[in-house]
């Protein structure tokens, strides 16, 4: 049974919010015991790339600052990293993210788990700068851990005026797996004229299942030269360790033995 997100105080945003400006959660009750002294961390547990959040053509420096970054955070305590942020120490950026400002191309209940989505005043999402580039991480707290939901190299969820307001495109990575992420995002948030459109109710039920920790999944590839060894492994009589090993591991894609007449 998975167990209900706990929520801690989202540490104070470093400005103070202008006129129009969503007010930042600040001062919120305490669940789950005193989380001030654990140490800050991250989670890309709800991370995927989304249209213009693709980061199939960032450049190694910009991953560097965000590990940089991330190694600066996750050594700070909750209170330390709270205590910095409402003197606005560190000039990381950090604050709410304001919907109601121009041209943001998403919702908020759009960067929420779907078992998150009824709750969207308690889990507010906040934005942190890196620490030697552009861009912007996007996420929400629960407890000290922060789960970042948007790598935003180009500043996207809120353009600025530097750019016109304008959304600039991204390319999404290649992995397939994440492709079919982004593929079955947009069809479930695709609109039809129908309300009992059974498609849209089939779309919706493939991500209606809450993630657990036993949800993975691993993509690997061979090199021409090793898979020709595999499939030649096959019709011989393994000689050494690895190659019982191997032949072993080949087995477990072997069909079974068709039952004899």
């Amino acid at each position: 049974m998975t167990d209900k997100p706990i929520r801690g105080d989202a540490p104070a945003p470093t400005r103070s919010p202008k006129r129009g400006d969503i007010s930042p959660s600040v001062g919120s009750p305490k669940r789950g015991g005193n989380v001030a002294e654990e140490y800050v961390t991250f989670s890309f547990k709800y991370w995927h790339e989304r249209e213009w959040f693709g980061i199939g053509k960032v450049k190694v420096s910009w991953f560097s600052s965000l590990l940089d970054q991330l190694r600066n955070l996750s050594s700070k305590t909750f209170t330390q990293f709270q205590n910095e942020m409402k003197i606005g120490s560190g000039g990381i950026r950090y604050h709410e993210i304001n919907w109601d400002l121009r041209n943001v191309p998403l919702r908020h209940q759009d960067l929420l788990p779907k078992h998150l989505q009824d709750n969207e005043k308690e889990f507010q999402i906040f934005q942190f700068s890196l620490s030697g580039d552009t861009g912007r991480v996007h996420g929400f707290w629960i407890r000290n851990c922060f789960h970042i939901v948007l790598l935003d190299p180009l500043h996207n969820l809120q353009p600025s005026k530097d750019v016109n307001y304008n959304l600039r495109h991204t390319k999404q990575s290649s992995c397939e797996y994440s492709s079919l992420r982004i593929a079955i995002d947009k069809a479930t948030n695709a609109w039809c004229l129908r309300e009992d459109c059974k498609l849209v109710k089939e779309l919706n039920s493939l991500t209606a299942k809450s993630p657990t920790s036993e949800d993975f999944v691993i993509i690997a590839g061979l090199e021409p030269d090793v898979a020709q060894y595999l499939q030649e492994l096959r019709d011989k009589k393994p000689t050494s360790i690895s190659e019982i090993v191997f032949r072993g591991i080949l087995s477990l894609d072997d069909k079974p033995p068709s039952p004899s007449s």
